[in-house]
């Protein structure tokens, strides 16, 4: 089936947290249905293309890879839920036109690309001239964002994270030391212990706190 423009998406009024990518669509949306392995000419790719931005929809069970390897498997319980459903970025420059999706015969699935420029905000500096905000390519801030269980924003040292893995059940038991609610304010709050791998985005689970500050400023 032949690429389909479709209107660009409304950007989102939320603004990326410091250190955490600034994406912009630098062309239309072009949505694929698709079976087995198809190449998508995505046309001519604008001046300052960093990367494609895609969200694939899995239509049956199966494993679905993109250009770099990396991949969506979706099992059958999955089909017609959010758990169907994966965004992933790739790489790309100005003379990319193509993309790849790997699958098997007989495999369904529906991707939307479209090219984008990816920049990283600055981190914040806080008064104390402890930077904060989200890990990324460029390192980790003083103080990491973090999202506690009841959804409320706050921050940690980036020291007190980086902690070696248990070996023991017993070396687990013990929490992690205190979030910081802002990077400005302080508050004394045990954390859950969390490892989890990170691609993209960087996020751990802390315990619930009522924070007095969320806003960095």
């Amino acid at each position: 089936m032949a690429p389909v423009a479709t209107t660009p998406p409304a950007t989102s009024p939320q603004s990326p947290p410091p250190g955490g990518d600034c994406v912009a669509p630098l062309a239309k949306p072009v949505t694929v249905t698709g079976t087995g392995t198809q190449t998508v000419d995505l046309g001519e790719a604008p001046t300052g293309t960093t990367n494609i931005e895609i969200e694939l929809a899995c239509l049956t069970a199966g494993t679905f890879q993109f250009s770099d390897g990396a991949a969506i498997e979706c099992a059958a319980g999955d089909i017609g839920t959010r758990s169907a459903t994966g965004s992933y970025r790739r790489s790309a420059s100005g003379t990319t036109r193509t993309t790849t999706i790997t699958a098997k015969p007989g495999d369904r699935w529906r991707a939307t690309f479209t090219y984008s420029k990816v920049t990283i905000k600055p981190w914040g500096v806080n008064t104390r001239g402890q930077t904060y905000g989200v890990t990324n390519e460029n390192g980790t801030p003083g103080l990491i964002a973090t999202v506690a269980t009841n959804d409320k924003d706050g921050y940690v040292l980036s020291k007190e994270l980086d902690v070696t893995p248990p070996t023991s059940l017993s070396q687990a038991a013990p929490t992690l030391p205190h979030l910081e609610p802002s990077p400005y304010t302080h508050s004394r709050i045990h954390m859950r212990r969390r490892h989890s791998d990170r691609r993209v985005r960087h996020s751990r689970q802390i315990a619930a706190a009522q924070p007095h500050k969320t806003n960095p400023e």
